[in-house]
Formats: structure tokens, C-alpha cells, sequence
């Protein structure tokens, strides 16, 4: 088996379904996945695609976008008569993912996590096999987290955590516009800390996590405010949510973990602002808290 990952979504949900498996696979990582590679996981690395699917006869991959990595090696597998399995981590472009150039790259089977998932992607994807299994990535992290909290039930979390994501540099690869949505990342940050008052107290810890795609210079002017904490730590996000009971951000997959750990969540997604594709259980909108607020 082989698998070729780029995103951290995707590639959390394929080493996680591979750690709990008990699976060893060859791989070509790249990207903000490289972050992510758990310590325990079982695997060869590959320098190439063409060196990965030599001698495999399964191969995995995430839907990164706008890279194309996995789809080309979806689309170089197929050739070769590869069974071509990609995981959907998203809820957003499904269709454009699967696209190269003119050509519609169709693996032999599409995987998504929940149900939400599920019926965009039958919607979106008619002539694909799709198929739902459980989320592997939630799974390994909830044992994880509950054996720690078992040992920890006497510490008391408290603080917010905020979860960052680049916002402007995915808009300005799809989109061709920073502020597509009408905010970037700073936006988001700047509107939460104007605003924090109406949702936790000021002299409250405040740890801002940067995700896996960037670094925690890019944020050092908020320094001020709290701890910048940078993603290089694939264990780092399940610590820190154990140590606080709020968790804000914009758009990123980290608010939807908060929910599994039944943290109180918030989008600071500012008015006006669009853009949030998540499954929205669990989670409020600070605008709406700010709205309500100045009414």
C-alpha cells in the first residue's frame, strides 16, 4: 500500500486510519503534511511519485487544493491498474479537486467522514463511488484525549485558545484575491480581540495556535495579547485543548476537534465576511454575539 499526501486535513485522517490499523505503507509526503507525521506511525518514505507506485497494488491519497500531487498520482496509478482510493477532509470545491486541467480524474473510490460530507459529495460527484466510514483521525484522537482527561480530571482547563489558518493565501491561489471572502487571517484575529470581552475576560490565558502552513513569526505583533504557539508539534492541538474550555477561529478543521472535546466554540469570521463552510453544530458566530450585542 502507498499513500501521497499534501493538506494536514487529509493526511491527519490517512495516518491516523493507517496508526489504528496497524498499517505500514510507503509514502511521499509533502507539504504542511510533513508537520503532521505522528511519531508512531509505520512507514517507508518514497522520494518520488513514480518511486511510490512502482511495487504497490493500493493507493491512498488525500484531495488537496490547489496542489496537485495526489491527483497526479491518482492519475499515474490508474494507468497502471492501481486500486486508487482518495479521502475527501473538506467540505468545500469536491468537484474542482478531482479536476486537471480539462481532465476529470475519477479514483476508484471516494471516501468522507461524516454525513454532511456525504451528501454534498453525492451531489457534487454523481459519477463517483462514494462510500462514508467513521473518521479515523476523530477516533485516534478522542481515545488519545480521554485517557489523558482520565489522568488529569483534577486540573481545570481555562483560557481560549485561538486557532489560525491562511486564510489570504488559499483565497489568493483559488481565487486570485486575498480577501475573497471579504477578510484574511489578520481580519479574523483583530476582530476576536476587539471583541473578546462580550465572550471570555481579558485577564484570561490566551495561546494562539498557528496552523501547520504557517509560521508563528507571521504573527509575532499579537504577541501582546498571548502565547503564539506554532504548529510543528503534531500532538500540540489536542494539549492545548485540554487546557483551556474556549476555542475560536475563523474557518479551519480545529474548531470542528474543538466540538469533538465539547470545548465552547465561536467563528470570528467578521460581518460581512463569507466563506464558512464547516458543519455549523456546535458552533456560534461571534458576529452574531456582536451583533446582538450593539442592538
Amino acid at each position: 500500500m502507498g499513500i501521497v499526501v499534501h493538506d494536514a486535513g487529509g493526511a491527519a485522517i490517512i495516518f491516523s486510519f493507517l496508526e489504528l490499523e496497524k498499517i505500514f505503507a510507503k509514502a511521499f509526503i509533502v507539504g504542511p503534511a510533513k508537520k503532521i507525521v505522528p511519531q508512531a506511525l509505520k512507514y517507508v518514505a518514497s522520494n518520488s511519485i513514480d518511486e511510490l507506485i512502482e511495487d504497490i497494488d493500493v493507493l491512498i491519497t488525500g484531495t488537496s487544493y490547489p496542489t496537485k500531487y495526489e491527483l497526479l498520482a491518482v492519475s499515474r496509478a490508474k494507468k497502471m491498474g492501481i486500486k486508487t482510493i482518495s479521502f475527501l477532509d473538506s467540505w468545500i470545491n469536491y468537484r474542482i479537486r478531482f479536476e486537471m486541467g480539462y481532465v476529470l480524474i475519477v479514483p476508484d473510490l471516494v471516501v468522507v467522514t461524516d454525513d454532511y460530507g456525504y451528501e454534498i459529495a453525492n451531489k457534487e460527484l454523481s459519477e463517483f463511488n462514494i462510500i462514508r466510514c467513521e473518521n479515523y483521525y476523530k477516533k485516534k484522537i478522542l481515545l488519545r484525549y480521554s485517557d489523558i482527561v482520565s489522568k488529569t480530571s483534577a486540573k481545570e482547563s481555562g483560557g481560549t485558545l485561538y486557532v489560525t489558518e491562511p486564510t489570504s493565501e488559499f483565497a489568493k491561489k483559488i481565487y486570485g484575491d486575498e480577501k475573497y471572502w471579504g477578510y484574511d487571517e489578520f481580519d479574523g484575529l483583530d476582530f476576536f480581540l476587539e471583541n473578546r470581552y462580550l465572550i471570555d475576560q481579558i485577564s484570561s490565558r490566551l495561546v494562539i495556535k498557528t496552523h501547520p502552513s504557517e509560521e508563528a513569526s507571521k504573527y509575532k505583533k499579537y504577541d501582546q495579547y498571548g502565547v503564539i504557539v506554532e504548529a510543528g508539534n503534531p500532538e500540540s492541538l489536542y494539549s492545548l485543548m485540554q487546557e483551556v474550555d474556549t476555542v475560536i477561529g475563523c474557518s479551519t478543521m480545529a474548531l470542528v476537534v474543538a466540538t469533538w472535546f465539547e470545548k465552547t466554540v465561536f467563528s470570528s469570521i467578521p460581518p460581512g465576511g463569507k466563506g464558512f463552510y464547516l458543519p455549523k453544530k456546535n458552533i456560534r458566530f461571534l458576529s452574531d454575539i456582536v451583533s446582538k450585542h450593539e442592538k
